[in-house]
């Protein structure tokens, strides 16, 4: 550990202030669990729910599934999609009715991973592709467990109303499973959460299954991963802390709603760009019962890089032994 020196740190403030504005990646995430076929259910609805959400103008029910056959049949303009399954061998399909019956076949044995691309025709006709994609992937360390993911740039999510697509889009799959996480917030890497991704690894006893997201959603209905703008608490958890009704009387969240199957979604502020520290404030306090113990690591953070509004606190109220480096550590 080193101490900055005031001429390096004026160098590096300088540096950060001429950075151009960035444009971070907004990830919508839902962590599910069940068995082979529930699981190739929910990835199915992922699927289709969010197409439709997302790109309710495109009209492939027709196409051919080779994208450079359907390419010659759509005008500049016109939207698509199309599925990327990942084994040992890389397919891809458009999502036509044949793709999607193609597409719930693969899903009954799950790939790898699937990666489901927007796309516009150009003028020249070749596609472009657009500021959003889905990802449905198998969990490596923690088995019967599924990521349903979504990612898009900042700058395509200022829309209140695109917001609230994403949202709902987000609920109507989460109302069809019993999810163990779920959440809208900027990308860390790896499927991490805010909370995860500052966790201090310098605290007596960490060991780094505490922050991996490939093992914490195994344990998601145990501990609960994280709290960002959009946070979905799991049934077990949500129990501890009253249910629906209790986290609404706290009045640190501006909507409350039960899920279908269990488990309650929590959307802290009325947009995104609402959310910040002190937004996170109260959802901190409200959820503090069930977020993983230990006071965060927190780092000043280059422009380039995502805020983590997290609460600099143990939530577990416990005065934490955490290490405070200084910059450059």
């Amino acid at each position: 550990m080193y101490e900055v020196t005031a001429e390096q740190r004026r160098i590096q403030q300088a540096l950060w202030a001429a950075a151009p504005p960035p444009d971070h990646t907004v990830e919508v995430q839902l962590n599910v669990e069940g068995d082979a076929a529930e699981l190739a259910e929910l990835a199915y609805e992922w699927a289709v729910q969010l197409t439709r959400a997302l790109a309710p103008a495109a009209d492939m029910a027709k196409l051919p599934v080779v994208e450079g056959t359907a390419l010659k049949r759509l005008k500049p303009g016109d939207e698509y999609v199309t599925a990327r399954v990942e084994r040992e061998r890389r397919t891809t399909r458009v999502l036509s009715d044949k793709g999607l019956a193609w597409l719930r076949a693969e899903l009954a044995d799950m790939p790898r991973e699937v990666h489901l691309t927007f796309a516009r025709v150009s003028g020249g006709g070749r596609p472009v592709g657009g500021p959003q994609y889905l990802a449905i992937s198998p969990v490596e360390r923690s088995p019967g467990w599924l990521r349903l993911s979504g990612y898009l740039r900042e700058s395509a999510f200022t829309d209140p109303a695109t917001q609230r697509k994403w949202l709902t889009a987000l609920c109507s799959v989460a109302d069809l499973a019993n999810p163990g996480y779920g959440q809208i917030a900027y990308y860390r890497g790896m499927g991490e959460t805010a909370i995860e991704n500052t966790m201090n690894p310098h605290v007596p006893g960490f060991v780094n299954a505490r922050r991996d997201s490939d093992q914490t959603i195994g344990r998601s209905r145990e501990i609960l991963r994280g709290h960002d703008w959009l946070t979905i608490v799991p049934e077990e958890l949500a129990a501890k802390l009253g249910g629906a009704s209790a986290l609404a009387a706290t009045g640190a969240f501006a909507e409350v709603r039960a899920l279908d199957r269990g488990g309650v979604a929590l959307l802290a502020t009325p947009t995104f760009q609402d959310y910040d520290l002190a937004a996170a404030e109260g959802p901190f306090r409200a959820l503090a019962p069930v977020l993983p113990p230990g006071r965060p690591m927190l780092l000043e953070q280059p422009p380039w890089m995502p805020p983590p509004y997290v609460i600099d606190q143990d939530p577990s109220g416990r005065i934490s032994g955490a290490m405070r480096p200084v910059l450059g550590d």
